[in-house]
């Protein structure tokens, strides 16, 4: 009897490590995925400056986006950034507004 309750007990020990095992490596990947959604501004295409841009008369959202888009990448991606990062309501931009663009490199 007191040889089962031996293996009883390391099987118990052995499962309780391999939880807590699991159970850290788990925190650890999800630590991980929090600070790489904190890197998001650069949108995958490496690094990020982003540029003060004054509107003038006639432009748009997209002619500015078109300006500083990089011939590899898709226009509405430069749209959404420079949306996202100047937190605008909408694409109704105003002559004199400043706006942040991103200059990928």
């Amino acid at each position: 009897m007191t040889n089962v309750n031996s293996i009883n007990r390391r099987r118990r020990k052995k499962g309780n490590r391999v939880t807590l095992t699991l159970t850290f490596m788990f925190i650890i990947t999800f630590i991980f995925l929090l600070m790489s959604l904190g890197n998001m501004d650069s949108y995958g295409d490496g690094e990020v400056e982003y540029i003060k841009v004054t509107v003038q008369a006639g432009e748009s959202l997209w002619s500015i986006a078109e300006e500083f888009t990089p011939g590899h990448r898709d226009l509405r991606e430069t749209m959404f950034q420079i949306i996202d990062h100047n937190e605008l309501a909408s694409e109704i931009i105003h002559p004199g507004q400043v706006l942040e663009v991103p200059r990928v490199y």
